[in-house]
């Protein structure tokens, strides 16, 4: 199929305009000028070009294309059916500008620095040549009906259960007929992610490379799956929202497996039934306009666009709140109107708990404005320093109503005083009212410390918020700003049921398109939400960062156990929007990590390390670590446990997970037999084997077998006269694997395979061999071999999980 070119100029580079299409037309190609955003989005001739072979919008950048009311209308709409596959683009700066980040993820030509006008219009000229030349190869375009989802990477029992999960959700989702169809024709692609996934061959195949293909291309989508925690950063998949929901906390993690698989299940419905609501439109311009077109905002029948009624105009930061309470997008809780009606009840204390970043303060904040002045509360918090004095007095009696918040970093024996002063508001039916917030637990907490408190308070707990709250905030901000979100789902898993964090990527988003204020004519963001996510955590690594190092090495420069604290935190909370560890209900692990702190800070760290306090607060009584700021939880959830130790500027005690096979090249048909045998262990995960057949063209092989030999929890010795005369064996892999097994932390497995030294050698005849020196694999008729090796397997089988 021809090429088909749309050129974007704006028009005060004119003069460039002209340079391109004389370029186009002594290349033959066929182009038009699209002018503005509705002529390129309700452009009826971009229907009839396939995915295969869409159009090329070549853009010319230069400043004023971001100050041209046309072009800058004009670029979020490409952008958009360029993530369907509807149209590709050719960014060229011709004069110097930076590009936004939803632009920069495109090749692009450079043209600004090149003084020569003839030099820069040859190097044009040799550009679109090529493209010309180098067509894409064929995508199959969209289907229609019933999802069909895959299940790709890591085999095993819980891939198996997460798959005849997915498989329970409603027919109109989900194409039930398929039993787990190829992953390079499925819509969705849920990607097993384990230790096998990311070191073995998977993520190289002609296969996963035929899938990112088609997600370039808008026809699937890569979601991966945590099953077991693995470093995934440095994989090719950018930095999508992960599940189970909550992020980083594997499937192998959860107490609970069935709820771990649900999480799961609700994040691909998620994803599901946004990707039917996309397919619901037949326009090239589908993905944006659907719901404009479904509100009456657009008359297709006309082909004519009309901007969406704007009220009021409103800037970004005033929509999307990174700090502070959000008004313009508040959206009320379940039991707001139960809330508000507490606050109006005298005397009767109210206690309001829940995770950082769930909205207390902004729930507080909009209740009170529904009351009568005479009734607002006075609003103090135990962050604050100036209102500790006023804190410490309300014992002694106030007027009005008083609301303390962060009331869990007062001291032990102050929320004692606030306990009994809770209950004797209560018996003497006073007009004063207290209310009190704080993390989870705050009100059992004080039910602790005031006697018979319980019946005489009302408990208010926020859980994590609802997909469906996520939706309708970011709907709010839609409307307020005249924007539309093509990727509201994305959103919603990588918040993690924490509103504030959906404040964040939403502003990330939108500033990544340079929009400020609201835009008179209704524009897409159709970003990747990974986008954001970067540039989030970009930001917070320079935040954080000092002050994550500086509580790492709280007990010692060797010692792990706050490191521990961190990636405990990390994965706290079955929706990830908690932000609390205890020691009464954390493992082993933990305990370190709360003994150092106890040891050293008996009354807390908060004078000691106050830009650690800053972010955490730690609490010695009951014994409680809280991570306070939601952006902070955001980072800590982006982290991989290596990267976590990385930041944290702490080695990492390395587990040893896998089955090392140490052998010479001389005798890689044993090994070949040998792991046809341990096959049906490794298929399941049950086993992780390793040898250098794992390495990659342009892996540094001696540090990977180096981190391999340091995982090892046993290994597998092929000896022979070539595995005893190999240096490399001899002086590397040896020693180390020695080393271990004399600490206890690796089992050496000998196989004898041919005639050798090995019962000479005292320190490889100490360890007992799956067969005699006498009888060595070579020695055997080929049954007699194949039970040597099935020997091995199931010694393998049976070696203690860790």
């Amino acid at each position: 199929m021809p090429l088909t070119f749309l050129l974007s100029v704006a028009a005060a580079d004119a003069v460039w305009a002209s340079r391109i299409t004389d370029v186009l037309d002594q290349l033959g190609y066929s182009w038009r000028h699209v002018s503005g955003r509705n002529e390129l989005a309700l452009n009826p001739s971009l229907d009839a070009v396939r995915a295969d072979a869409p159009a090329i919008l070549i853009m010319a950048l230069s400043p004023t294309y971001f100050t041209d009311s046309q072009t800058n209308d004009l670029w979020p709409v490409a952008e958009a059916m360029a993530g369907r596959g509807r149209l590709r683009l050719l960014p060229v700066k011709i004069g110097w500008t930076s590009l936004p980040p939803p632009l920069r993820d495109y090749p692009y030509l450079d043209l600004s620095l090149i003084r020569s006008p003839l030099t820069a219009v040859e190097q044009l000229r040799t550009e679109l040549r090529r493209l010309g030349e180098a067509q894409p190869a064929p995508v199959a375009d969209r289907r229609t009906g019933p999802l069909r989802v895959a299940v790709a990477g890591a085999g095993g029992e819980l891939t198996d259960r997460v798959e005849s999960a997915v498989r329970g959700l409603r027919a109109e989702l989900v194409d039930r007929g398929t039993q787990n169809p190829p992953p390079a024709e499925a819509d969705v692609v849920l990607l097993m992610l384990s230790h096998v996934t990311a070191t073995g061959g998977y993520l190289n195949s002609d296969e996963f490379r035929e899938v990112l293909r088609r997600q370039a291309a808008g026809l699937a989508i890569v979601v991966p799956v945590l099953v077991e925690p693995v470093n995934w950063e440095n994989l090719p998949l950018g930095q999508p929202p992960t599940l189970p929901r909550g992020g980083g906390k594997a499937l192998s993690r959860w107490e609970s497996l069935d709820e771990g698989v649900q999480s799961v299940v609700d994040g691909v419905r998620l994803i599901c039934e946004e990707l039917v609501r996309r397919r619901t439109a037949s326009s090239a311009f589908d993905i944006v306009w659907t719901e404009v077109q479904s509100r009456g905002l657009v008359d297709w029948q006309e082909q004519e666009h009309t901007a969406s009624p704007l009220a009021d105009e409103y800037a970004l930061d005033d929509v999307f709140k990174r700090s502070g309470a959000p008004t313009l997008t508040f959206v009320e809780p379940l039991n707001f109107a139960r809330f508000v009606s507490a606050l109006r009840a005298p005397g009767r204390g109210l206690v309001l708990e829940g995770p950082s970043g769930i909205g207390k303060t902004t729930l507080l904040l909009r209740a009170i404005e529904r009351l009568a002045p005479e009734r607002r509360p006075i609003v103090l918090s135990g962050r604050r320093r100036a209102d500790l004095d006023r804190i410490a007095r309300l014992p002694d009696g106030h007027t009005g109503t008083v609301a303390v918040d962060d009331v869990h970093r007062l001291p032990r024996p102050l929320r004692t005083d606030l306990a009994d002063y809770l209950k004797l508001l209560a018996d003497e039916e006073s007009d004063s009212k207290l209310i009190l917030i704080g993390i989870p637990g705050t009100g059992e907490s004080l039910v602790e410390l005031g006697h018979d408190l319980a019946t005489r308070i009302d408990v208010f707990r926020l859980p994590a918020v609802s997909d469906a709250t996520i939706d309708e905030m970011i709907r709010k901000g839609e409307r307020a700003l005249n924007v539309e979100f093509a990727h509201r789902s994305q959103i919603a898993l990588a918040a993690a049921g924490s509103l504030l964090t959906a404040q964040m990527l939403c502003w990330e988003l939108v500033a990544g398109y340079r929009i400020e204020r609201t835009r008179a004519e209704r524009t897409p963001i159709s970003a990747d939400v990974g986008l954001a996510v970067d540039e989030v955590v970009r930001a917070c690594e320079l935040k954080y960062g000092p002050a994550l190092r500086r509580f790492a090495a709280l007990d010692g420069p060797t010692g792990t156990g706050c490191v521990a604290l961190l990636a405990a935190l990390r994965d706290s909370g079955r929706t990830g929007a908690d932000g609390v560890v205890r020691v009464d209900s954390g493992g082993p692990d933990l305990w370190p990590g709360f003994a150092a702190l106890a040891e050293r800070y008996p009354n807390g760290f908060a004078d000691a390390e106050p830009d650690v306090a800053a972010h955490l607060h730690y609490e010695p009584q009951p014994g409680y670590l809280v991570a306070e700021d939601p952006q902070l939880l955001f980072y800590l959830r982006r982290l991989s446990v290596d990267r976590l130790y990385e930041v944290a500027g702490k080695r990492r005690p390395r587990v040893r997970d896998q089955v090392f096979v140490s052998y010479s090249h001389a005798d890689h048909a044993w090994l070949e037999r040998l792991e046809r045998h341990l096959r049906p262990l490794t298929r399941d995960q049950s086993l992780d084997l390793w040898s250098d057949r794992r390495l990659r063209a342009g892996d540094r092989w001696r540090d990977e077998i180096a981190d391999a030999l340091d995982r090892a929890r046993a290994a597998i010795l092929l000896v022979s006269s070539d595995f005893l005369a190999s240096d490399f064996i001899s002086e590397i892999e040896l020693p180390a694997l020695l080393r271990a097994a004399e600490s206890g932390g690796c089992r050496i497995i000998p196989i004898v395979v041919s005639p050798c030294m090995f019962e000479h050698l005292p320190d490889l005849a100490q360890f007992q061999a799956v067969n005699s020196a006498d009888r060595p694999l070579t020695a055997m008729s080929a049954h007699e071999q194949d039970e040597t090796l099935l020997r091995t397997a199931l010694a393998l089988r049976d070696l203690p999980r860790r």
